[in-house]
């Protein structure tokens, strides 16, 4: 038996020159000890405010989404909407990452050409499954969701959307149940 419950990873930002690499992050595990620095997130999902709301504490946050709306939870919305440490950009679509001497400059698109100023990028664009580790061939079975014996994918890998805690652990429980009683019939 093989079960695949890998979650996912972070989309990565596309055409991002070498010399800006190392100041742009996915996560914000490593960013949480900065103070007084200017943070640009690129997203408008649940992940882009939740990071905004852990950074902009120590300090100032711009989110940067393409929409006229975020697509996050409203309480989260409602929250970061609270903290004057965060700016909100809409309908703004991020075109190119250079620097200068000290800051990354993000050249934006909305009405008109501008730019923002940020020690740090956080990349919130979305999640896709973390399926590096397989093979070709179960990659496919994954992709067509063909089935192949002993072989089970659950949690997030599989969700889409729905990434939630306790929907993986339902998963995990649902297929321990089938594989317990898969072998009990074959034990009868």
């Amino acid at each position: 038996m093989v079960i695949v419950a890998s979650g996912t990873m972070p989309e990565k930002l596309n055409s991002i020159s070498e010399d800006v690499k190392d100041r742009i992050f996915y996560e914000v595990k490593s960013l949480k000890s900065l103070k007084g620095k200017e943070i640009s997130i690129i997203g408008g999902g649940d992940a882009a405010f939740d990071y905004a709301l852990g950074l902009s504490l120590h300090n100032n946050v711009t989110i940067i989404y393409r929409k006229n709306s975020p697509s996050c939870l409203p309480l989260l919305f409602q929250r970061a909407k609270k903290q004057q440490s965060i700016r909100f950009l809409k309908n703004c679509v991020l075109e190119e990452i250079g620097k200068d001497e000290e800051k990354l400059i993000l050249q934006c698109s909305a009405d008109n050409d501008f730019q923002i100023y940020a020690d740090y990028v956080v990349a919130a664009i979305g999640r896709k499954p973390n399926l590096g580790f397989l093979s070709e061939r179960l990659v496919k079975a994954y992709r067509h969701e063909k089935q192949i014996e002993h072989l089970y994918f659950i949690g997030d890998v599989i969700r889409g959307f729905y990434r939630q805690v306790g929907i993986a652990v339902g998963d995990g429980l649902c297929t321990a149940m089938k594989i317990y009683y898969s072998k009990e019939s074959e034990n009868v």
